[in-house]
């Protein structure tokens, strides 16, 4: 129910794991459940009120993480429990904020929209590894245009470190002894929408 140590479950995969909070760190508990092919988390609190946010003790305990994780309260927590333990299928989903950009995973596409005139936000985190790092936009419907930066700060039309503004799809390959090449960084990625794209 903590998830502080390994998940003896052998598969977790596509699961959104219920655990409580307590006794070790949430990045901890995300992990665990990320090595078992969990989707994502949620945490119940185990004090009475609203949920809390959830911390991590560094920048760095988190870098590894790439699934969802919240805190719901300790009597959402204890109904969704009953719920389970009565046989019943319980259905979680979890929207992020629109205002905070979306975490992209190494080698997993990500589906969306974007309107006329606006952006879409991502975020990709590289670790240490000296390879080359690619995004891509591969549009079904629309002309979205790619803007990148090599840092947390989010790109505009006019403030970017790489672009690509083709009709259709974009491409832009950030390679090893670049200027704007990093590691152990965040590179954050802008679509945005030339006209109504997806």
């Amino acid at each position: 129910r903590e998830a502080c140590a390994p998940i003896p479950t052998p598969s977790l995969n596509d699961k959104v794991v219920l655990v409580d909070r307590g006794d070790c760190y949430f990045t901890a508990k995300v992990r665990n459940a990320q090595s078992r092919g969990a989707y994502a988390v949620v945490v119940a609190n185990d004090q009475s009120g609203l949920p809390v946010a959830m911390g991590v003790p560094s920048s760095e305990a988190a870098a590894d993480l790439h699934i969802g994780a919240v805190m719901i309260s300790k009597a959402d927590g204890a109904a969704l429990r009953a719920a389970l333990a009565d046989g019943e299928q319980v259905m979680v989903t979890l929207q992020q904020p629109g205002d905070r950009p979306t975490s992209l995973s190494d080698g997993l596409p990500q589906f969306g929209s974007v309107a006329h005139g606006s952006f879409k936000f991502y975020r990709f985190r590289v670790g240490a590894a000296h390879r080359d790092v690619t995004f891509t936009i591969t549009p079904t419907l629309g002309d979205p245009d790619l803007y990148i930066t090599a840092s947390a700060t989010p790109p505009t039309q006019t403030h970017y470190d790489r672009e690509a503004s083709h009709v259709g799809g974009d491409s832009v390959t950030f390679h090893p002894g670049d200027d704007d090449f990093c590691t152990d960084c965040v590179y954050t990625v802008g679509v945005y929408g030339w006209t109504n794209a997806e």
